[in-house]
């Protein structure tokens, strides 16, 4: 009898990422602690602060399809930096901050792309605050930790926006902080870093995973970079990007780095290419990630636009059905998977590396397996095989 393994496979493996490009700069005033989104395909930028102290509530949309801007209806509330951002369902909510008068702020707003409409909602039900962590996981945004007239915050908050409530969550498990980072991943969110105060003894390099789902925490290693406040954090597919910032004062960083999930993994990208910076906004479109705005290392606002482009690797096991062997193709050639093959009971048929761009298979019984592809241990598919 003939063994057939009804068996191809095509899955993203390794995410590589290019140099930072230069783009054309932001068309608004060159700001620093501004915020950033995208909706549908789109970036928005908005608020900050300037160095003529001008109002930076103009409102603008970047178009990747043609790489220009727009000006869109500007924000209603009263000028900020320091704002937080999370979207969800294809609407962005704007949540506090501190404005350029010197008020800690506390409202909320939510802007429509597709009507270019600001609406108010219910003020956050808490202290007013800036300089906070929020990210959205689902149908709910989360929001917490910043700087307060009270002092720093470690409190966590869960917001309900078909009913515009908030529900109070577990207080974030490490110090309290201002500037952190928070970025939901896969049913996670990692958040961690930020600052206690301005010198380097005060800054923070540890990071704590978020369960959305369970809404507990787990204690993570800490940062590779070191301490770190004032990053920029984001995520393309199960990857975390974080870099800039600074580690003191005046110590402003231009180094990025990359966490990647499902290995537990941390790895260096590309440097900035402007000087470091602390206080950039950023969003992420189509698998590419733009920087825009910041403080240089000069403490100078910019106008950069930058972008960091990724693309993945692709591999391809056949032929289907096989017979004696299964050939390995992809774009990686230094790629090396593991490939576990189990039987329902459990128990490991086989186990062998793809180094030599093929699997030869055994003889086994016809059947239902599953197959594990690893990558330095770490488990990055699974799949039902059957084997006839």
């Amino acid at each position: 009898m003939k063994l057939l393994c009804y068996f191809i496979l095509i899955l993203p493996l390794v995410v590589c990422a290019q140099q930072w490009e230069a783009l054309p700069n932001f068309p608004g005033d060159a700001r620093d602690d501004a915020v950033a989104f995208a909706l549908q395909g789109k970036g928005y930028c908005v608020t900050g602060k300037s160095d003529n102290g001008g109002s930076t509530n103009t409102l603008y949309s970047y178009d990747p399809t043609t790489e220009k801007w727009e000006q869109k209806s500007s924000f209603p509330g009263v000028d900020r930096q320091y704002t937080a951002v999370f979207t969800i369902a294809n609407k962005a909510y704007l949540i506090g901050g501190y404005s350029l008068d010197g008020d800690a702020l506390k409202d909320v707003w939510q802007y429509d792309g597709e009507l270019d409409t600001w609406t108010q909602k219910q003020d956050f039900p808490d202290s007013a605050r800036w300089s906070t962590v929020a990210f959205s996981s689902g149908e709910y945004g989360y929001f917490g930790l910043g700087a307060s007239f009270s002092g720093l915050k470690k409190d966590f908050w869960k917001y309900h926006p078909k009913t515009d409530t908030w529900t109070k969550l577990k207080d974030f498990p490490g110090e309290a902080r201002r500037d952190a980072i928070g970025v939901a991943l896969q049913g996670k969110a990692i958040v961690g870093l930020g600052l206690k105060g301005f010198d380097a003894a005060n800054h923070f390099e540890d990071l704590y995973s978020f369960d959305v789902f369970s809404e507990e925490w787990t204690a993570m290693d800490n940062f590779p970079g070191g301490k770190l406040s004032y990053a920029f954090a984001d995520k393309i597919d199960t990857k975390l990007i974080i870099g800039g910032g600074m580690k003191g004062d005046q110590d402003f960083q231009s180094k990025v780095y990359q966490y990647e999930l499902l290995t537990n993994s941390w790895s260096a990208l590309d440097t900035l290419l402007a000087d470091p910076m602390r206080g950039s906004s950023h969003f992420v479109i189509n698998r590419e990630f733009y920087l825009c705005t910041g403080l240089t290392g000069t403490f100078t606002r910019s106008k950069i636009f930058h972008r960091l482009s990724f693309s993945e690797a692709q591999i391809t096991l056949y032929p289907n059905p096989a017979q004696d062997r299964v050939f390995l193709s992809t774009t990686n050639t230094a790629t090396s998977l593991l490939v576990r093959l189990y039987n329902t009971q459990g128990e490991l048929v086989l186990e062998k590396n793809t180094i030599d761009s093929y699997i030869t298979l055994p003889p086994l019984k016809a059947g239902v397996y599953f197959c594990h592809l690893l990558e330095n241990e770490g488990l990055i598919h699974s799949q039902k095989l059957v084997i006839q």
